[in-house]
């Protein structure tokens, strides 16, 4: 009920006062889905903070049309010649890729390995946990 009052919406969920709508149906590509988040005064969510991290992914899972095969769209996208950037303007300290595999320049050569997004990621290693790590798409 917090969340509907603070946020105006019960499908809203509050963190460090932003609201959060996690949607993965229908499945959109990037420019799709930050156009509709435009289209509600929106946008897609810049993840700041390990604290953030674990508050999206928890929204995530806990989304009653959560499919492990789904992708989540973050508000990042790399630049030709560039690393990835937040499309708010705040800085990409914090980063949730599985650790050793953040994407190269050389990755990012097509335009549509730019955007970046949470899907779920099996381990083949045993020290890392299956789990929601941010990927290319």
């Amino acid at each position: 009920m917090q969340n509907a009052m603070q946020c105006g919406d019960d499908r809203l969920l509050m963190f460090n006062n932003n609201c959060y709508l996690v949607v993965n149906y229908p499945e959109v590509n990037w420019n799709t889905a930050q156009q509709v988040c435009r289209g509600i005064k929106s946008s897609l969510a810049s993840v700041l903070s390990p604290e953030e991290a674990k508050f999206v992914s928890t929204a995530i899972r806990k989304n009653a049309e959560y499919r492990t095969n789904a992708i989540y769209w973050l508000g990042g996208k790399a630049e030709p010649a560039s690393d990835f950037s937040w499309l708010d303007g705040n800085p990409m300290e914090f980063q949730g890729w599985i650790p050793g595999r953040q994407p190269s320049e050389n990755d990012l050569v097509e335009d549509e390995k730019r955007c970046l997004a949470i899907q779920w990621t099996p381990s083949s290693i045993p020290s890392l946990p299956s789990g929601l790590y941010w990927q290319t798409k």
